[in-house]
């Protein structure tokens, strides 16, 4: 199974690579600089991916990719470039805890509980339509453990960022507002059923980032 992973990883860095072009925007470039020097690495490479979603993501090698969709919201003003750099400061904060490798332990356990939830119980209800159900479930069942691990790392990897943010002189109002953002840029509510969507939700995410930064504020007096 790790090898498959290991296979699965590979083939995923490949194609990313085959549609990805180094980031060219000057102002982003200068930006990404900035948070260089404040994270103490020589520099911070990203990629765009081209791709018509708004996301960023970073693999467990550390490479950063942007998407089309996230610049093209920046071409078109609707971003500043202190707001996509912060997607940035975001993904270096899940290279530098781990997240991105995690993640594939966490494919694993997916893949786990489908297949021995699915066994289980396709043996115990053996009924016509069962296996669509059991399989129903299962997917429920991942969908409900995924969510809580990868809340607790996005708020992690938020203040993360937002230690960044402050210590590379861009302040967290460019964090605040591209998440204040998200729900018209994306096009999916910010509010609803939150224990089932990855992300948390926004207005918690906002709460935490405050309360991090007046945590700081009061340290450095």
């Amino acid at each position: 199974m790790f090898i498959a992973f290991k296979m699965s990883a590979a083939r995923t860095r490949r194609q990313l690579r085959k549609n990805s072009t180094k980031l060219s925007d000057p102002k982003l470039l200068q930006l990404n600089g900035q948070l260089a020097r404040a994270a103490g690495i020589t520099n911070v490479s990203v990629m765009v991916h081209d791709v018509d979603a708004i996301n960023g993501l970073a693999t467990p090698e550390g490479d950063i990719y942007l998407t089309r969709g996230l610049l093209d919201c920046h071409r078109r003003q609707e971003l500043s470039a202190e707001e996509v750099c912060s997607v940035t400061a975001h993904e270096l904060g899940h290279v530098a805890l781990g997240h991105a490798k995690k993640r594939l332990a966490t494919l694993a356990i997916q893949n786990a509980i489908r297949s021995v939830f699915g066994v289980a119980l396709g043996r115990l209800v053996p009924i016509p339509g069962g296996r669509f159900a059991i399989g129903w479930l299962a997917d429920l069942l991942v969908r409900l453990l995924v969510a809580g691990f990868s809340r607790a790392d996005e708020l992690q990897a938020d203040k993360y960022a937002t230690a960044l943010m402050i210590k590379s002189g861009l302040g967290t109002e460019p964090q605040k507002n591209l998440l204040r953002k998200l729900e018209e840029l994306s096009g999916r509510p910010a509010t609803g059923v939150a224990w089932l969507i990855s992300h948390p939700s926004i207005s918690k995410r906002i709460e935490a980032i405050e309360l991090n930064e007046h945590h700081w504020k009061l340290e450095g007096k």
